[in-house]
């Protein structure tokens, strides 16, 4: 029974040590190509961010919170003092970003600029 288990034991250990070993595989050749070669689409946008100017018109003092579309990132946190003045603030969104929230009301985003009424 002493040896079956020392036996047993050994074959174990064999199998588990080759069964864990990479397999070793011809990789894919990978090709090189200075960045001078490399083509690109034209239109395409290489910035990250962009800034937006915002305009709030808002007749009465009022705190101005500027966050992501799933109120998840505050991009501008500011106070409004009201008085038939235009509350002016630049934000840096990411690119991709396409709507925000004013005070909790969505804005959709179509330019480089926005004017919002406050109510």
């Amino acid at each position: 029974m002493k040896y079956f288990l020392v036996n047993a034991l050994i074959i174990f250990f064999l199998l588990g040590f080759y069964s864990c070993r990479k397999d070793i595989e011809t990789r894919p050749e990978t090709t090189n190509v200075p960045l001078e070669k490399c083509t690109f689409n034209p239109t395409f946008t290489w910035s990250t961010s962009r800034i937006v100017d915002i305009a709030i018109v808002c007749d009465r003092t009022t705190v101005i919170n500027i966050t992501s579309a799933d109120n998840q990132i505050r991009y501008h946190r500011g106070m409004h003092q009201g008085k038939n003045k235009s509350y002016q603030v630049k934000v840096s969104l990411p690119a991709v970003v396409t709507r925000i929230k004013i005070n909790d009301k969505p804005v959709e985003i179509k330019g480089n600029s926005i004017t919002f009424y406050l109510n």
